[in-house]
């Protein structure tokens, strides 16, 4: 397992990119999503290049209220998978850092 999560957000509105990281235990604010990293983990250099990772995404709405809009592992080598299905913002899986 590693401490860092590495990610990349999309705005499929503005189409901007931006690298996301976060601390295993943390989180980060991508435009209305809070997007919280629970684990992550990284293949051994002897196996397929890996890494996988466990998100909790939350979207707070106009009066401030947050609803997770999804928990789950998301893959770095099939980011069509798993993932959060959102109408604005799309989020894929990097890799894992120490």
């Amino acid at each position: 397992f590693a401490g860092t999560a590495v990610l990349q957000g999309l705005n499929k509105v503005t189409a901007k990119t931006s690298e996301l990281r976060i601390k295993v235990g943390g989180q980060i604010e991508f435009g209305k999503l809070i997007i919280k990293a629970k684990k992550c983990w990284k293949s051994p250099p002897d196996q397929r290049p890996e890494n996988k990772i466990l998100l909790e995404v939350e979207e707070t709405d106009l009066s401030g209220a947050k609803k997770t809009i999804f928990y789950g592992w998301m893959f770095s080598s099939s980011p069509s998978i798993s993932g959060p299905e959102h109408p604005i913002y799309d989020i894929t899986a990097i890799e894992c850092k120490q």
